[in-house]
């Protein structure tokens, strides 16, 4: 399991594998669903379109899920979909199969999670997709709308519907409703960033 960037040693694996001290929810939207798009896919998805995340550009994430391709070959998955589904077509687009964890006491209740290259981790509960954390900077994953590891704190404030999390114990930290996602700023620039449900240690 790679390791969380040290600014945040509360949201480091470790952290969360031991799980032993008092854990709450994510101040603004650790257990909130994402609401799901028109165009997302959940479960269903084919084999062979599963199969084209190897080879179609990086892994997209946003508010809702997590994606990959464009146009006829564009596929996308909503919060709820399926572990086999997603950890298969991920494991084809890195060319490795996923570190896995165990997180036995969350704010939103038990936790596993899937790690990936490149600073993507992705949570279950009850075998779908609940949410993401992304700390790394990677060509294999970016965000869809632009916003990505590095971005300055400025042209976060500056964006419509983002807002500080007033009084987070896990440091600079801010939030849109609007778009579901978060994230943390260090040295004035994007360190982190998350959507859906977490698990983070407060």
């Amino acid at each position: 399991m790679m390791a969380m960037r040290a600014f945040l040693p509360i949201l480091s694996l470790a952290a969360l594998a031991a799980c032993n001290g008092q854990e709450e929810a994510a101040p603004v939207n650790d257990a909130v669903e994402a609401p799901a798009a028109a165009e997302t896919t959940t479960a269903e998805t084919s084999p062979a379109e599963t199969s084209q995340a190897s080879n179609s550009g990086p892994v997209l994430l946003s508010g809702k899920g997590i994606g990959w391709g464009s146009g006829a070959d564009k596929v996308r998955l909503a919060f709820g979909s399926s572990r086999d589904t997603i950890d298969t077509a991920l494991t084809a687009h890195f060319g490795a199969a996923p570190e896995t964890l165990v997180m036995g006491e969350c704010g939103a209740g038990p936790m596993e999670s899937s790690s990936y290259p490149g600073g993507l981790i992705l949570n279950y509960q009850n075998g779908e997709l609940v949410g993401w954390f992304l700390d790394g900077s990677s060509e294999r994953v970016a965000l869809e709308g632009g916003l990505g590891i590095g971005v300055s704190g400025d042209r976060v404030a500056a964006l419509a519907g983002f807002a500080p999390v007033e009084e987070s114990t896990l440091g600079e930290e801010f939030y849109s409703e609007a778009d579901g996602l978060g994230g943390f700023i260090e040295e004035g620039k994007v360190a982190s960033l998350y959507a859906g449900t977490t698990c983070f240690f407060r």
